[in-house]
């Protein structure tokens, strides 16, 4: 009898750790989730008022861009520094579409692969009268940079 009482006791206290360690994983997966929309929010943000310097912050290098030239062309273009990337989101923002004003995030959703993390991100563009210019779709890349968390790879993906 006392075998099993300790067995038992035993398989209880193996469950308990267990479920508190998943609980914990848990609850720091969340924790990135939230850092990660906010971060990801105030990307937007900044892309919106074009501040270059604070989306080259955002990233962690190098960083790369996958994309469609006319819808059906994979290009993938990589930046290994801040300045590189800067000469980019310049290039962007002069060739977005005409009267952009604002961006909106229609829906994100992120989910955890390995070490990393991504944000699958419907959004839409209008200009100052809040017509619609342009919805589109991304996949942007999460990875911890020193306690923060970073884009890595931007892809351009059908909606």
């Amino acid at each position: 009898m006392k075998r099993i009482t300790i067995a038992l006791l035993t398989l209880f206290a193996l469950f308990a750790l267990f479920a508190s360690a998943s609980a914990n994983v848990m609850a720091n997966e969340d924790s990135d989730i939230a850092l990660i929309t906010k971060t990801y929010k105030a990307y937007v943000a900044d892309f919106i008022e074009g501040d270059i310097a604070a989306i080259t912050n955002k990233f962690t290098y190098p960083v790369t861009f996958k994309m469609k030239l006319l819808g059906i062309i994979p290009v993938h273009r990589t930046f290994t520094n801040e300045a590189e990337l800067a000469e980019q989101y310049r290039d962007m923002k002069a060739d977005i579409q005409e009267g952009y004003a604002y961006s909106t995030v229609d829906n994100i959703t992120i989910r955890r692969e390995e070490n990393t993390y991504v944000a699958d991100v419907l959004y839409s563009r209008f200009n100052a009268e809040d017509d619609l210019l342009f919805s589109g779709r991304g996949l942007y890349s999460f990875k911890d940079d020193d306690g923060q968390w970073k884009m890595f790879v931007v892809e351009q993906v059908e909606k």
